[in-house]
């Protein structure tokens, strides 16, 4: 059973990014469906984690310390999409609704994620990981007011890369937040190194459109094949 929940801890986290974003169904019950999945679900992973070393590591010494931070809900975004869109400003509601990400929180400190998605109409906890934990407490924090996440989480699982767009500013924006590398000696998708700047959509749309021309695939646990 304890090699069944670790395999269940590491082995989600890429079942569900790899998802179709088709298989999610959303409608406006999607975010209070997700945090009962999280609350029902949530403590399994969490003991499982707890008694491995390697994943304890920084949720400290009290169980009862470690939170649910409030979820992020992640966008899709892929070739498809870009093809169909005509006004780069329509961008934020082209982009296709996932699950939600839950960081999971130590004394404030973000120190892991639970996500949460919605296959075939059942909501469910699927993985507690680490991903990228800082960047999102420091996108929140640049990028949240009052509460109100101003911004929106976009994924894209050929380049693997995640991107945000923040919805507070008029012009249309995507910007890297994760998964900068380099190809031919040239550097693809680079992060900013302040999370509260942002790039022109059409910068790096341009740039996605040239990775997909150039007929790269990203494989299943990392790496790009020609």
């Amino acid at each position: 059973m304890k090699k069944k929940l670790s395999s269940i801890l590491f082995v989600a986290v890429a079942f569900l990014f790899f998802l179709s974003p088709s298989v999610f169904a959303q409608d406006g019950n999607s975010l209070e469906l997700a945090k009962k999945a999280a609350e029902r679900d949530f403590p399994a992973f969490l003991r499982a984690a707890w008694k491995s070393e390697s994943m304890k590591v920084n949720l400290g010494d009290n169980i009862e310390a470690v939170k649910l931070a409030k979820p992020i809900q992640t966008f899709w975004i892929d070739k498809k999409i870009i093809d169909k869109m005509t006004d780069l400003h329509n961008l934020a509601s082209a982009v296709v609704p996932g699950g939600f990400i839950f960081p999971v929180e130590v004394g404030g400190k973000y120190e892991g994620e639970f996500i949460v998605g919605e296959v075939n109409g059942s909501w469910q906890g699927y993985s507690y990981g680490s991903g990228a934990l800082y960047d999102l407490q420091k996108l929140r924090q640049a990028w949240s007011k009052n509460g109100i996440d101003n911004f929106r989480l976009v994924k894209s699982w050929n380049p693997q890369v995640e991107f945000y767009i923040v919805t507070s500013i008029a012009e249309p924006n995507l910007t890297p937040l994760t998964g900068g590398f380099e190809l031919n000696g040239e550097k693809w998708f680079e992060p900013p190194s302040d999370l509260s700047s942002w790039m022109p959509a059409s910068k790096v749309i341009s740039q996605l459109k040239r990775f997909w021309a150039k007929g790269l695939s990203w494989g299943p646990f990392g790496g790009l094949k020609p």
